[in-house]
């Protein structure tokens, strides 16, 4: 299936005014608010010893959710927009068969000889399995979710989800947090929307950068700052490690020139 989804890292520690910004935007657009609970997921992700997925931009991932679920997802980039982008995605609980499904999918796409003779499982564990059949974990990270649906007044159908992470990027005690709004389309119909929430979030810029990089991506350039000490202390991140628009912008500065 396809996911269209855009993000925003929230500025203010107002949570409230954050909400009621959200909720009247949901509204405005004829929408129902609706509170979908709240998540504490943990995410690993895997690439091949030569990072052949980062190359293809394709992103492979475990992700456990409140310990008592594990999910295997694959992302990989179709297209991106001025306001969102646009991935193919296969997300399942994990098992053996949707490890195979993900795998053949993968080489649909780029050539992993190392994955061509038939999978041995050597455990359960879907993080060892992984491990095991050549790829290396790149990044580890924890996300505090809440989820807020945009619900159709006339069918009842979940159309947006709007998802607020708090998520904690992990580097051998060395954490740094940044808190971050997704809206995910669930209609592929609901573009032109989905473009009208992102507009309108935009103009908020003392709330809400646009951020149209990956989780994936933010980390590792995160973690490439951080180990050459270029994001300070009380400027780049506060007192409890959590980035601020100063280290944004260094994290965007770097990923606009390596891609010059």
């Amino acid at each position: 299936m396809s996911e269209v989804e855009t993000a925003l890292i929230i500025l203010s520690k107002d949570y409230d005014q954050i909400f009621n910004v959200i909720d009247g935007l949901i509204s405005n657009k004829g929408y129902i608010t609706k509170n979908n609970g709240i998540q504490i997921i943990h995410d690993t992700y895997f690439d091949t010893k030569d990072e052949i997925l980062k190359k293809n931009e394709i992103a492979l991932r475990i992700r456990d959710i409140n310990e008592q679920i594990s999910k295997i997802t694959l992302k990989i980039l179709q297209n991106t927009t001025e306001n969102y982008s646009k991935r193919i995605e296969i997300e399942d609980i994990y098992s053996k068969e949707m490890l195979d499904q993900i795998i053949l999918k993968i080489n649909s796409h780029i050539n992993l000889n190392v994955l061509k003779s038939p999978l041995k499982y050597h455990h359960i564990d879907p993080k060892l399995n992984l491990i095991k059949l050549g790829f290396k974990i790149i990044q580890n990270k924890q996300t505090h979710r809440k989820i807020v649906n945009a619900i159709n007044k006339s069918s009842n159908q979940t159309e947006f989800e709007f998802v607020f992470d708090t998520t904690t990027y992990i580097f051998n005690n060395n954490n740094i947090t940044i808190i971050e709004l997704e809206i995910e389309s669930k209609l592929s119909k609901n573009e032109a929307i989905l473009n009208d929430f992102v507009r309108e979030l935009k103009l908020n810029q003392t709330l809400f950068k646009y951020w149209p990089y990956n989780k994936l991506l933010t980390g590792k350039v995160i973690e490439i700052l951080l180990s050459n000490s270029e994001l300070k202390e009380n400027k780049d991140y506060d007192d409890k490690r959590i980035l601020t628009l100063s280290g944004l912008e260094k994290i965007e500065l770097f990923i606009k020139i390596r891609n010059a």
